[in-house]
């Protein structure tokens, strides 16, 4: 029976990938996402019998996640029905093969770029001013020196404190830059971001070059065979070496350490046995067979506080009156330890284990709202221009990963923050400049 299960919670997640697909669907990146860090190696360790609980966790965690998509699938035939459907990927492939609609808007895309090296520079600025060098720069002193949403003002340290965002916001250019035939800001896009994610050594903000390259593959490829699958697959290997190189990156230290100390093949041999021995991305997947284990029998646990925290999104915790609750992904990061003093240690166990952490069995019933935002995403970037279209695919297909792997609220709030600022962008570059232009023909 565990072996039954875990091929169906496989296979669903499977058809719901090639169906995505078909429906040209940006969401694809969240159940690719789950494929890769749930249906296989959770299938694998049951077909392998290399397991690290009793087989009913594993059980369990199997007809929670087919209920899950099961109830996913139901709502989004349904939620498609009632709100048409968005053929984003495709819609955008019929787009970039007018130069009329890519060349008018070379002035937009070209303000936006201005933006992404303006905030850039500063940053890298401010982290010279504060290291002496960027060689000097480490995960930990610049997650610690971090400044705080409640320190923002009028200064250049807030310039510092959105670049992400900004980051995010202007992944897109690749895209457009790439179609439009400029190679050289094209590849000055993807340099800044991967410059910038290196310094930073925050692995996510490599999200926004890899979902356009990922992006451009989808738009080349619409009609799915054996070799198109295979293609895939070496994709996903390349983006989780990816991952997990930039994870093991944060350990050496500082950029002088590692450049003194890195050898190609000891790297690759430390990479390989984080990855095997389940360490990571990976093994995210075991934290919520812990819940299950567990029965979830934890502090805050089954309070749906990660939800709660999505409604007061936009409202610091210490003005909420109370109802903003706490951190959930500290609260989980806490029963992982055993240690309920904790204040900053956080984990995430895919989208599957947060549901089941915030509303127990009940969690299944989320999939509705998953199934919701996928149809009000598509239906955004449908809406837009193709600029913005490639944009927002960077800001939501990095989400859904995000999202993917288990820390939704952070998710929503890059992919929210990041949206908000590319429409702030579109008014002053796109709006402003026409206001003005019509306004002098008016008075002539």
């Amino acid at each position: 029976m565990n072996f039954i299960l875990a091929f169906i919670q496989l296979m669903l997640i499977f058809l719901i990938v090639l169906i995505e697909y078909r429906n040209a669907s940006t969401v694809i990146f969240l159940w690719a996402t789950l494929l890769v860090m749930f249906g296989l190696p959770h299938f694998i360790a049951v077909l392998t019998q290399t397991l690290i609980y009793p087989e009913s966790v594993y059980l369990k965690a199997s007809l929670f996640v087919i209920l899950f998509n099961l109830i996913y699938l139901m709502f989004r035939y349904v939620f498609k029905i009632i709100f048409g459907k968005f053929e984003v990927i495709n819609c955008i492939k019929e787009e970039i093969k007018n130069n009329a609609i890519i060349y008018n808007q070379r002035k937009e895309s070209l303000r936006l770029l201005i933006t992404l090296i303006l905030f850039f520079s500063v940053s890298i600025f401010l982290i010279i001013k504060d290291y002496g060098s960027i060689y000097n720069t480490s995960w930990g002193l610049i997650y610690t020196n971090s400044l705080s949403a409640y320190s923002l003002g009028f200064n250049i340290q807030s310039i510092s404190f959105f670049t992400k965002y900004i980051v995010f916001a202007t992944g897109g250019l690749f895209t457009y830059y790439f179609y439009k035939k400029d190679l050289v800001k094209s590849f000055l896009t993807a340099i800044i971001i991967i410059l910038y994610t290196i310094i930073t050594r925050n692995r996510i903000l490599i999200l926004p070059i890899v979902i356009p390259v990922l992006l451009i593959f989808l738009l080349k490829y619409r009609k799915l065979n054996f070799k198109k699958v295979i293609l895939y697959g070496i994709l996903g290997c390349g983006v989780i070496y990816i991952v997990y190189a930039l994870r093991l990156f944060r350990h050496f230290g500082d950029l002088t350490t590692f450049i003194n100390t890195f050898e190609f093949e000891s790297f690759n041999k430390r990479l390989f046995e984080m990855l095997l021995s389940g360490d990571g991305e990976l093994g995210l997947r075991n934290v919520f067979l812990y819940f299950i284990y567990n029965d979830n029998n934890f502090l805050n646990f089954n309070k749906g506080h990660t939800y709660l925290r999505l409604l007061f999104m936009f409202i610091p915790t210490k003005y909420a009156l109370g109802l903003k609750p706490p951190d959930f992904a500290i609260s989980m990061g806490s029963a992982w330890m055993g240690d309920f003093t904790n204040n900053r240690f956080s984990t995430h166990p895919t989208l599957y284990g947060d549901c089941f952490a915030n509303l127990y069995w009940f969690g299944i019933f989320l999939a509705i709202f998953w199934a919701l935002i996928a149809v009000v995403i598509d239906k955004i970037i449908y809406k837009s221009n193709l600029l913005k279209k490639l944009n927002y695919i960077s800001i939501f297909g990095s989400m859904y990963i995000i999202v993917g792997r288990g820390s939704v609220y952070n998710g929503v709030l890059l992919g929210t923050i990041s949206a908000i600022l590319l429409q702030i962008m579109y008014i002053v570059y796109h709006k402003f400049p026409r206001i003005k232009l019509t306004s002098k023909s008016y008075n002539l």
